[in-house]
């Protein structure tokens, strides 16, 4: 823009796209009000800048409303899934989460639009106040009313973005709960299925038992091939040593379930070793890192130097 005014001419050069329906209909708004009987013979320089700028806020208007109700959908969406009134979905959470990214992409850039636009609004509010300054008081009066209308502009621009945001803030705060409740459904996955390994488990150790219990006595009678029972001629007769099956097959069995608890027992101390060599290792590194005073050096070599509970247990195991 360039005002002469010895000719109380004003040059414009407007740039806009193909399909900015704004350009034309700030031609007609300009028509429109130069058309008015009562229009001043010097009119505000800034009128075209004003109502430019008034036409690019109504038209982001349907923008702003439009992702509006698509974070207010998926904020539905969340707060249902948080209220246990929907299943907890793979395919919906992800969809659900694709969407908030979406929604925050663009909510950056209508923060960024929004941030550019205030900074262009004000410059051209600080640089009608300077032509309302360097004017005559008649002149003053006729332009203090675009004046006011690019401070509230102003205003307007601030007010939206803190709007955009407290929505991304929202959006945080629905992408946090989607990612608890995910994080919820794999922990009761994990406990279902520690639950089912720990059925097993017991199973297993049944089955184990019950195979120490079983095995001695058959590898046993495998091994004397049953020769303590006769059952020819019609009737069934034993032998006066079957007592050596019962003196060979409890003691075996014994010492088989002593042999496992003992190996139980050994397996114990060996973890609770390591345990208690990585917490020395511990005590070692804090005790380096410490400062030369003998309150706390003392307070360090009596820990590391007692018989910590684990320590005990080893022993009795051992």
């Amino acid at each position: 823009m360039s005002v002469d005014r010895i000719t109380n001419v004003t040059t414009y050069i407007v740039v806009s796209g193909e399909d900015d329906h704004c350009i034309e209909i700030a031609k007609k708004r300009i028509e429109d009000a130069f058309s008015l009987p009562t229009v001043d013979q010097s009119p505000d320089p800034f009128l075209v800048h004003h109502i430019i700028a008034h036409e690019s806020f109504l038209q982001s208007k349907p923008i702003i409303t439009k992702l509006r109700h698509r974070l207010y959908d998926a904020l539905d969406n969340v707060d249902a899934y948080g209220k246990g009134e929907k299943s907890l979905d793979r395919v919906a959470l992800r969809a659900l989460t694709n969407e908030l990214h979406l929604i925050s992409q663009d909510a950056d850039s209508l923060v960024s639009s929004t941030e550019m636009g205030t900074m262009v609004v004000e410059r051209m509010s600080a640089a009608h106040r300077k032509l309302i300054q360097e004017s005559d008081a008649a002149l003053q009066n006729a332009f203090s009313l675009v004046g006011d209308s690019l401070e509230q502009h102003v205003q307007t621009l601030h007010a939206r973005r803190r709007w955009l945001l407290s929505y991304k803030s929202r959006k945080d705060i629905a992408m946090n709960l989607v990612f608890n409740l995910v994080t919820q459904q794999d922990s009761e996955t994990n406990m279902s299925i520690a639950q089912a390994t720990k059925n097993d488990s017991a199973a297993m150790k049944t089955i184990a038992a019950l195979t120490m219990v079983f095995l001695p006595a058959t590898a046993v009678s495998s091994f004397f091939g049953m020769a303590f029972f006769n059952g020819q001629g019609g009737s069934l007769t034993v032998t006066s040593n079957w007592w050596i099956f019962l003196a060979t097959t409890i003691p075996t069995t014994l010492m088989l379930f002593l042999i496992w608890l003992k190996w139980t027992d050994i397996l114990n101390a060996l973890e609770v070793i390591g345990r208690s060599t990585h917490a020395g290792w511990k005590l070692v590194r804090l005790r380096s890192r410490l400062p030369d005073d003998g309150s706390d050096r003392t307070r360090v070599d009596s820990t590391s130097s007692g018989i910590s509970p684990l320590e005990k247990d080893v022993s009795k195991i051992v």
